[in-house]
């Protein structure tokens, strides 16, 4: 059954603004760290800090040297560069823990990136030296990473930062930057992925390039690739790779309780023989517990003796920090149990073992820094698009979602008429980010479906003449926000009636 929602409000009656996360980046950089410099009176040093505190940046030291980030987790930064730098950009700070909630924010900031003249690599490598450098993490922070994307060579960061002489000058000190500059005293471990675009002509500059802007010249930190399945590749690679190193995993596996001196096995590879398994845990029980334990292709902090808990006919077993090896993981619906059979030599499977309801896991995330440098130069072309999806779905695997897990809601936007004044369709958050949005420009039509997390959102557009400052305007009238249910898909349109009221039509298209 559709269920169908229209609001109407007067163009000139509208009077909710926010400012996006994609203000103007170079101004962004400055007043982040040039605010304390401003303050001419004690009494205004004391209005501004508690300004600061009601927008969140209540970590920046009295000096304004370091920006402080206190909780543990994976923080994120991404910049797109071409003539200049657009930084997503919360709360004064250029860092947000990705989780859950705000993936679909640095999402939505992906989408919005658009191609322009110029390609200031070197700069925008710069820029983010000097951003880490601003930054203190949690004491737990255990790595920092940079991953740049390019399909040129330099082209104007000279005027960005006039004191070198030579583009090979520039970048030799961006190199030596990187090796050593180190936050919260880890060094910074720096990749570039490079598709050379069509018209580089200097091969030579374009791998050194590559090599000038990762931490190491090994095909680990630097990759020149052919096409755009590689380019999705090596991210995903990474993405991977970067969630694995940085995420500590523990499991609990409770079975009936054995007797004495039995042998037990715990394998990860879904084998129908545990013989053949080459991820495994084994162990003999003793007195209520797991002895002489055995790790093959996982190891974990628990040691070699685990003892057991008790309850009812079942003794359980907690593996703390578990790390699997080379292309293992834990996947839950994979784990079999099974007893070692001496009479005949062979492993006996529990066939009543039930993974889902016998173990429990835990995921938790040690603290990482990474930032995303993303050439967004005309050069791209349409495969600008391309990379966008690469990003988004990176981000995915860092905050671990899917769509059949978190992203439950799934919306579509759509534009009547030929007004051409509101070109953007958006859906935001209560807390005012964007969550997905379309930009029509002078077209009509209905977009693709964008996924979004379920609950109480905001639609909301932006103006054509209003679009360079990013206004977003919301819809006033009660209620102020519309539910967008788990598992449905929703049809939002902007129309242009006869009456000269301006409508979004909010239909359940399931």
């Amino acid at each position: 059954m559709l269920k169908k929602l229209i609001y109407s409000l007067l163009f000139a009656s509208i009077a909710f603004a926010f400012v996006s996360c994609g203000e103007s980046p170079d101004d962004n950089f400055s007043n982040d760290y040039k605010q304390e410099e401003d303050e001419k009176k004690d009494n205004e040093k004391d209005d501004e800090k508690d300004d600061e505190k009601e927008n969140g940046n209540e970590n920046k030291d009295e000096t304004g040297k370091y920006d402080y980030y206190t909780e543990s987790g994976l923080y994120l930064g991404i910049t797109g560069f071409n003539s200049d730098l657009r930084r997503y950009y919360y709360a004064n700070a250029g860092f947000r823990l990705l989780n859950l909630s705000t993936c679909y924010s640095f999402k939505y900031f992906v989408s919005s990136l658009e191609t322009a003249d110029g390609t200031i690599l070197y700069y925008a490598m710069e820029n983010t030296l000097s951003q880490l450098e601003k930054s203190k993490f949690p004491n737990d922070l255990k790595s920092v990473s940079i991953i740049t994307f390019t399909d040129g060579l330099d082209q104007g960061s000279s005027a960005k930062n006039d004191t070198y002489q030579s583009g090979t000058a520039y970048l030799e000190a961006i190199q030596t930057r990187i090796q050593s500059t180190k936050v919260n005293g880890l060094n910074i471990e720096a990749y570039s992925i490079g598709l050379k675009g069509q018209d580089v002509k200097n091969d030579t500059q374009f791998l050194s390039n590559l090599k000038g802007l990762a931490s190491s010249d090994d095909d680990e930190h630097v990759m020149e690739v052919a096409n755009m399945d590689e380019v999705n590749d090596k991210f995903m690679n990474l993405a991977a790779s970067l969630y694995k190193e940085n995420t500590s995993q523990s499991l609990k596996v409770s079975i009936p309780k054995p007797y004495n001196n039995v042998k037990i096995r715990f394998t990860f590879d879904a084998v129908d023989d545990a013989s053949n398994s080459t991820c495994y845990i084994e162990g003999i029980f003793t007195d209520g517990s797991l002895t002489q334990i055995e790790y093959k292709g996982v190891s974990s902090s628990s040691g070699n003796t685990i003892k057991g808990v008790l309850a009812s006919i079942n003794i359980s077993f907690a593996f703390d920090n578990l790390v699997f090896e080379a292309d293992n993981e834990l996947t839950i619906s994979r784990i079999k149990q099974w007893e070692w059979i001496p009479e005949t030599s062979l492993w006996q499977v529990n066939s009543e073992f039930n993974p889902d309801k016998s173990t429990e896991t835990t995921v938790e995330k040690r603290s990482a820094a990474i930032v995303l440098l993303l050439d967004c130069s005309s050069s791209l072309g349409s495969d600008l698009e391309k990379i966008k999806q690469t990003v988004q779905n990176f981000i995915d695997v860092l905050s671990q979602t899917s769509s059949h897990e978190t992203a439950s809601t799934q919306v579509r936007f759509s534009k009547q008429g030929t007004y051409y004044g509101i070109p953007e369709l958006l859906v935001v958050s209560q807390q005012n980010e964007p969550l997905a949005g379309y930009d029509f420009g002078t077209s009509t039509g209905t977009s693709p479906y964008f996924e979004i997390p379920s609950g109480y959102h905001y639609p909301a557009y932006v103006l054509e003449q209003e679009k360079n400052n990013y206004y977003r305007y919301m819809i006033q009238e009660n209620p102020h926000t519309y539910n967008f249910e788990k598992g449905k898909k929703y049809t939002i349109t902007f129309s242009e009636p006869d009456d000269a009221h301006y409508r979004y039509d909010i239909e359940c298209d399931e």
